[in-house]
């Protein structure tokens, strides 16, 4: 009986504390992975896109000018799109630079024209855009409608580090406006915004 009291003594000690909000904006550069056209079909399978970002305020807009590699990683390791409808899932690693534990996350892509002949379209920002993803929207940008973009750290709840909720992308590219060039329109170098909505705990 003195055991099992020790040890729920010790559980509720590494029990998850109050969620608290930690919402953020990654902005940041990388590269989009190339198209693997499945056949004659309009299946689409990118190889991996990785990128580089820096932690924003949340509601940050990204451009081509804020955005640099910074030190937080967001690969989306896996997808699969329908060309027809620009619609599909993606599936991914967030990696924080603090040394919290990485986040998986799944969502459906919305808009997607990064293959060859693909029509991409200029946002409200005047970014030149080739997916949106997750719970990311633009009225300028059919046929995006945000329905599902889940994160979820792998553990970290006994550490404080467990980060969880919703997110929403964008890859752009924009001509800058300072001489940086991280992601001008044609080049093989993309900018992303990245939102998350969440809580550590």
């Amino acid at each position: 009986m003195l055991a099992a009291a020790s040890g729920y003594g010790a559980y509720a000690g590494t029990a998850a504390g109050r969620p608290i909000d930690s919402s953020v904006t990654l902005c940041g550069t990388g590269s989009m992975g190339q198209d693997i056209q499945e056949g004659a079909s309009s299946q689409d399978h990118p190889a991996s896109s990785s990128f580089m970002a820096n932690e924003e305020t949340a509601g940050t807009q990204c451009n081509s000018d804020n955005s640099t590699a910074g030190t937080d990683s967001w690969t989306i390791d896996h997808s699969n799109v329908n060309l027809d409808t620009e619609r599909g899932t993606e599936h991914g690693i967030f990696q924080r630079s603090n040394g919290a534990p990485p986040a998986g996350f799944n969502g459906h892509i919305t808009d997607y024209d990064h293959q060859a002949g693909g029509d991409p379209c200029v946002d409200a920002a005047g970014r030149t855009v080739y997916y949106l993803s997750g719970k990311e929207t633009d009225s300028n940008c059919p046929p995006s409608f945000g329905p599902v973009g889940n994160f979820n750290t792998h553990g970290g709840a006994a550490t404080g580090t467990h980060f969880r909720g919703n997110y929403g992308t964008i890859i752009f590219q924009q001509n800058s406006s300072n001489g940086n060039h991280n992601c001008d329109v044609g080049s093989q170098m993309y900018c992303i915004q990245v939102d998350l909505v969440g809580q550590t705990n």
